[in-house]
């Protein structure tokens, strides 16, 4: 019962916070401000109503080296609570292009800047690579990833796509790791106090002088570290 009171309580809480973010989206399309007024309006507040205790660490490793390229594990849909709300400023996500048609999510989505990728298309998917590595050197835009390309779904950290190395890379900007501990079917939202989440962004990972050559080295680097950290997080 409880965790029916939870759901229905966030879900029209969402539903009300992507209606008022998509009108105000309307005088100021493709603003990363209208990214960064849903994330603080909409998950901050429902993971309390949750009964999440979610545990935030050292984020000011978000902030010492932008633009720069965010790589986050990416494991359940409730990842838009735990990752959403340190989302950090003048920042976009790379997202799968069918997230455009979703509606009132997919429309405020596009109408905040965020990056639309047809994964199948490889002439398309480059050309969206381009324009975010333009919108890094030009406007001063960081970029947010998924590197695993999809949820995980309590399968462990799933290998890692090569994208978004090369994208840092060609930027020759740093890339920001951002680890959320494994939670999937360790939440429990019948219980008053429903679990803990924590999530922890790592010193920035420099990729000047670096070249393509790099790419295998710099992916299997993060992959081990984010390796680590959750097994770190996973004894505590």
């Amino acid at each position: 019962m409880l965790k029916f009171m939870r759901i229905s309580l966030v879900s029209t809480w969402y539903l009300t916070t992507l209606l008022l973010v998509f009108i105000i989206s309307l005088f100021r399309p493709f603003n990363t401000k209208n990214a960064h007024l849903f994330c603080q309006i909409g998950p901050r507040i429902c993971r309390h109503w949750l009964g999440i205790k979610i545990i935030e660490k050292n984020l000011k490793n978000l902030t010492q080296a932008q633009p720069c390229v965010y790589i986050a594990n990416h494991q359940n849909i409730l990842d838009i609570i735990f990752l959403a709300a340190v989302f950090p400023q003048n920042s976009v996500v790379i997202g799968k292009k069918a997230v455009r048609w979703i509606p009132l999510f997919g429309w405020v989505f596009w109408l905040s800047g965020h990056l639309l990728v047809e994964r199948k298309d490889f002439t398309k998917a480059m050309s969206t690579m381009g324009e975010a590595q333009e919108a890094i050197e030009k406007r001063g835009v960081s970029i947010w990833l998924f590197p695993e390309g999809t949820r995980s779904e309590g399968r462990g950290l799933l290998p890692f796509k090569k994208g978004a190395f090369h994208l840092a890379i060609d930027a020759q900007v740093p890339i920001v790791p951002i680890v959320a501990s494994a939670y999937f079917g360790k939440l429990n939202l019948n219980k008053p106090n429903a679990g803990t989440v924590t999530v922890e962004a790592l010193p920035p990972i420099e990729t000047k002088g670096k070249t393509k050559d790099d790419v295998d080295d710099l992916l299997n680097q993060a992959h081990k570290l984010f390796e680590n950290q959750l097994a770190a997080q996973t004894q505590v």
